[in-house]
């Protein structure tokens, strides 16, 4: 009766080893599954931040730059008296700025012009 009660412990302790060895192959298979899908994932994910750039991209070339716009509008020839009202001269600086460009009232100028002549009117010493 010994030996069928140590073949029975045998058989069980080789059975719960066996178990175990499933066990710990099933985890294996199962962590090797979720760094295939992790991978996967990080490839999708890099290939949609790919495309979200190229979208970008080629948005960007099809918008003309503001800056660009901004430099052709201010390289615009712009009468006198038009760059006055928008930037609401009164009569006394619009006949300063004339005067310190030396030009005439039916003059026409570039915004970049206009501006720079008031800045010059703003910064002048006075009093003197």
């Amino acid at each position: 009766m010994a030996t069928k009660k140590n073949e029975t412990k045998t058989t069980a302790a080789q059975q719960n080893q066996e178990n175990q060895a499933a066990q710990i192959e099933e985890q294996n298979q199962n962590a090797e599954n979720q760094a295939a899908e992790n991978v996967q994932s990080e490839q999708a994910q890099t290939e949609d931040s790919k495309n979200a750039l190229v979208q970008n991209d080629e948005q960007a070339q099809n918008q003309p730059e503001p800056q660009k716009e901004n430099e052709m509008q201010k390289k615009e020839l712009i009468a006198f008296h038009e760059l006055a009202a928008k930037y609401r001269l009164p009569s006394w600086q619009s006949a300063a700025v004339l005067k310190l460009l030396d030009k005439e009232d039916d003059a026409h100028l570039t915004e970049n012009e206009f501006t720079a002549a008031l800045e010059k009117l703003y910064n002048r010493k006075m009093g003197a």
